[in-house]
């Protein structure tokens, strides 16, 4: 396995944080502007693939957590959120994901700023670290 120097693990996970931005935006707000009178989109450009946001030359493994995920469904995040991803100058695998388990909870008058979701507190939860081992071991 080769490691990148830091300034292009920089670059990669820059490129990949700000790419899944502009795809969730696409895939939620598109077509929407900042105002009527101004027609200024919401969203930046989304290019044409992952690969021409990297420009790799070899594959690489991609660790994603939070709101880096690819399958965000909302803004809204509860829980812990794990993805693995290997990415190719032709191809974008999931290798594999991990989502905490959560229940609809309305806001109440005990929680008014609730977001409408909690983590499921009897479901099991998988640590940052079993992720990783799981998914490296035997690689």
């Amino acid at each position: 396995m080769v490691q990148f120097p830091q300034v292009e693990n920089d670059r990669l996970a820059k490129a990949y944080r700000q790419y899944r931005r502009a795809e969730f935006c696409h895939s939620h707000s598109a077509g929407k502007t900042l105002s009527r009178k101004i027609n200024i989109p919401i969203c930046r450009d989304l290019p044409d693939s992952i690969h021409a946001v990297l420009n790799l030359k070899e594959p690489v493994l991609i660790f994603a957590e939070g709101s880096n995920t690819s399958f965000l469904r909302s803004n809204t995040h509860v829980g812990k959120k794990y993805e693995l991803r290997l990415i190719t100058p032709t191809d974008d695998q999931l290798v594999d994901y991990y989502e905490d388990r959560t229940l609809e909870r309305p806001a109440g008058i005990t929680t008014p700023f609730s977001s409408g979701y909690a983590r499921d507190p009897d479901a099991s939860e998988l640590h940052i670290i079993d992720f990783i081992k799981r998914n490296l071991d035997g690689a």
